[in-house]
């Protein structure tokens, strides 16, 4: 790891998990969840406040963990980043 890697590592793991002594089987990486999102709507039109559920954090599975990936790098690199 370079020591910006490392550094970005330990940033994300201090703020994740705030100094709780970590086991080895503790997931490191996980999802950001989402909460329900609201929108001025009338009755009976869709894009109003339905409600929802509130998405709650999780472990990255093999199939999530590549889509948060490619999110990271978009957020990081642009839309045109093709690595």
């Amino acid at each position: 790891m370079t020591k910006w890697s490392l550094a970005v590592l330990l940033a994300y793991l201090a703020k994740q998990f705030n100094g709780v002594e970590l086991l080895d089987a503790t997931p490191l990486f996980w999802t950001r969840g989402g909460k329900p999102v609201g929108r001025n709507g009338e009755t009976d039109q869709w894009g109003g406040d339905h409600g929802g559920r509130h998405i709650v954090p999780s472990p990255y599975t093999e199939s999530s963990l590549n889509q948060g990936f490619r999110a990271a790098l978009e957020l990081a690199f642009g839309k045109s980043e093709i690595r």
